[in-house]
């Protein structure tokens, strides 16, 4: 996890190994933000929304299907 650390701003990552095996680790390493130009930032809530777009759009097929 220290390399994540290191290179990262954010993750979202599936355990491969271990109690947690197949679970999902969020990561947000807040000091980071402090370094990000306007541009990154941009780009970081453009990513953002489409993460949540195809959250909401799975969620969506998931209830269709109770």
């Amino acid at each position: 996890m220290s390399r994540l650390e290191e290179e990262c701003i954010m993750a979202i990552v599936r355990n491969r190994s271990g109690m947690d095996a197949g679970e999902i680790d969020y990561s947000l390493m807040t000091k980071k933000f402090e370094k990000m130009s306007l541009g990154c930032l941009l780009d970081c809530m453009s990513t953002l929304c489409v993460l949540a777009t195809k959250c909401q759009d799975r969620m969506k097929v998931l209830l269709e299907e109770d």
